[in-house]
């Protein structure tokens, strides 16, 4: 007996976006668009890697993690980033090799890792970003919440 194929994958994401209400959505954007400019902010301090041109954050956490996110938002945390790992690998090792990601000379992380499992120790790093910022638009999102009436 088959079992599901790629159209039942996309449908399923299709219908999982399309059932999120366009409030979770804005603050699910709005999330990560400031997660990114943080962390664009911070890249120069924690001294890792840093992108070739600064308006990669946006397209990245609002065109790539903000909607997994959403679309993995009602698992466990460890599904959260089991799934999380296998969306960002392949676009942290496309990333490296197109020189989008450029690792810092002498970063805080080849030290402890080495400088051949850069990649493999920035993919465990990053797959945790969709399950905070789910955790952080959980403490902000408010679905009962309705507009008061005016007295």
């Amino acid at each position: 007996m088959a079992g599901p194929t790629l159209l039942d994958d996309v449908a399923w994401i299709w219908r999982t976006w399309a059932s999120r209400p366009a409030r979770l959505w804005a603050l699910t954007l709005a999330v990560f668009f400031v997660f990114g400019a943080l962390v664009l902010w911070a890249l120069p301090v924690i001294n890792i890697a840093y992108w070739a041109r600064p308006w990669q954050f946006a397209t990245l956490y609002c065109g790539f993690v903000a909607p997994l996110a959403i679309l993995i938002r009602d698992q466990p945390w460890h599904r959260q980033y089991a799934y999380s790992l296998l969306a960002i690998m392949p676009l942290e090792l496309v990333a490296l090799n197109l020189g989008t990601t450029i690792p810092y000379p002498h970063n805080l992380l080849e030290p402890v890792v080495g400088p051949r499992c850069f990649a493999l120790a920035m993919v465990l790093i990053d797959s945790w970003i969709p399950y905070v910022g789910n955790r952080i638009v959980a403490l902000l999102w408010r679905p009962d919440s309705t507009r008061r009436a005016a007295t």
